[in-house]
């Protein structure tokens, strides 16, 4: 934030950052409700894409409808790599953290989208150097993750599973199962947030790589259902999945967020969401 302001000349009203409560918004204000406003109404919007929020539906699902509405999005990389962006972001070019070019191109862009001329490097240096260092840190903290991790094949009883949603309406929307063993998938459940269940799609999958068709139906379904009381996000849902691996039978539960999206002048509902899981013997 303090190197776009100092940057661009921008004043810290002119812009927000979601979770940094200086630059957010007021307490009791319905959070969803403003997400909803000020990602479409923001002239730049810029993804901070980080370990963590990859995993997040609500970032997902933020990013997913300022890139389906065609409106200025730059995603910004930090402790992850351009090869590991997923669903619309794979499509545009993202600017890295640690790189001193692309921060600079970074404001040069921003600047254009909003007719600001770039300010001397003098006045905004510190804040770039900040913003390296910065990602440094975060980077060195996710290479000690990684190495702590336990090797996927360190031990066939320690099953890696990841599920994640792609696909976008009117083409069919899949659920992604990636695991480091052949699992085999026969139950996918479409919930509300309280993990009422709305509708479930039987199958029988098996592989190390396996795409699960996801119904329009059990979609549209999860839209129309009333939401519980206390509800702050309409649009968050779960799915639970069933998997088996080595004999045994698991479910897996991951949140996610669906909202509409406009195609060929009919209007879709889509769902984005994503979780890993290690499940140990």
């Amino acid at each position: 934030m303090e190197l776009l302001q100092s940057g661009l000349g921008l004043l810290p009203s002119q812009t927000r950052c979601c979770n940094v409560n200086e630059y957010w918004t007021a307490e009791g204000v319905n959070t969803g409700a403003h997400l909803r406003a000020e990602v479409p109404a923001a002239k730049v919007l810029i993804g901070l894409i980080t370990p963590r929020s990859l995993s997040s539906a609500y970032v997902l699902f933020e990013l997913g409808a300022r890139w389906g509405a065609g409106l200025p999005m730059i995603p910004l990389i930090v402790g992850v790599s351009a090869n590991e962006l997923r669903g619309p972001l794979r499509f545009l070019n993202p600017a890295s953290c640690n790189d001193d070019a692309h921060l600079h191109q970074l404001l040069r862009d921003v600047g254009e989208q909003l007719k600001r001329t770039v300010q001397n490097p003098a006045a905004y240096h510190k804040h770039l150097r900040s913003v390296q260092e910065l990602s440094g840190v975060l980077a060195a903290a996710v290479s000690e993750a990684e190495q702590r991790r336990p090797s996927s094949t360190g031990s066939t009883h320690d099953l890696r599973i990841s599920f994640k949603i792609d696909g976008r309406p009117p083409s069919p929307q899949i659920i992604q199962v990636r695991a480091n063993q052949p699992v085999t998938i026969s139950c996918v459940e479409c919930l509300l947030p309280d993990e009422r269940r709305i509708s479930t799609q039987e199958c029988s999958l098996e592989g190390e790589s396996i795409d699960v068709p996801l119904s329009r139906e059990c979609i549209d379904e999860l839209s129309k259902a009333p939401r519980p009381a206390g509800s702050t996000y309409d649009g968050s849902v779960k799915f639970r999945v069933t998997a088996s691996a080595g004999g045994r039978r698991r479910t897996y539960t991951f949140p996610a967020c669906i909202g509409a999206v406009a195609a060929g002048g009919a209007v879709y509902w889509q769902a984005i969401g994503s979780k890993d899981f290690v499940s140990g013997a």
